[in-house]
């Protein structure tokens, strides 16, 4: 039901549709081929095939994450703009794997509220908890990943978030700015429209 699956389903009726209009164009001018009734048969049955078999392993892959299997906690650093869209990016697409358990942020006003996912029903929330990060914050939530949701993050603190992260035997990966000086300790590399540091 969601818009992603809509439209991969979009993309498979038309890719069928197009291979049928030329596959059946074919049997007008090729002298041995399949009977035209082949042909369309197999235009209904591919699609059809395709859809159940998406169905199928997105409701094994839900029910294996609803048991624990292949999730991978999340914390995301920042309340903000930023980190709530985040935080409603992974809640949207299961199948990545992440499951956002809290949001981190340095004002202490935001602590104790929650950041709800974005839509009409708000099924999925996560807890504000106030910050620095630390190794024990990232021990309690079970966490594995941290990402930073704050663009405007400066150079400094984003080091400090990651070195805290590392000492965890945690990953991070944060929403670029549009430009940052390279640092000679950490690697930056860029997966998905995000940065992923590690050490160097």
């Amino acid at each position: 039901s969601s818009l992603l699956r809509i439209r991969e389903t979009e993309r498979v009726l038309r890719v069928c549709a197009q291979a049928f209009g030329i596959a059946f164009t074919l049997t007008f001018f090729v002298p041995y081929c399949p009977s035209r009734w082949v042909v369309l048969f197999g235009t209904i049955l591919v699609p059809l095939s395709l859809i159940v078999e998406k169905q199928l392993f997105f409701s094994l892959v839900s029910h294996l994450h609803s048991r624990g299997y292949g999730l991978q906690n999340v914390l995301i650093y920042g309340a903000g703009f930023t980190g709530r869209r985040v935080f409603s990016a992974l809640v949207s697409s299961p199948k990545v794997g992440l499951n956002p358990v809290a949001v981190i942020d340095d004002n202490a006003s935001l602590a104790g509220r929650r950041v709800f996912q974005y839509g009409y029903r708000h099924e999925r929330w996560a807890p504000v908890v106030q910050g620095p990060l630390t190794p024990l914050l990232m021990q309690k939530w079970g966490a594995s990943l941290v990402v930073v949701g704050i663009p405007s993050l400066p150079k400094s603190r984003l080091d400090e978030i990651a070195r805290s992260a590392f000492d965890s035997g945690a990953k991070v990966a944060f929403v670029p700015q549009l430009s940052f000086e390279a640092d000679t300790q950490t690697n930056y590399a860029v997966f998905d429209g995000v940065l992923i540091a590690s050490l160097a």
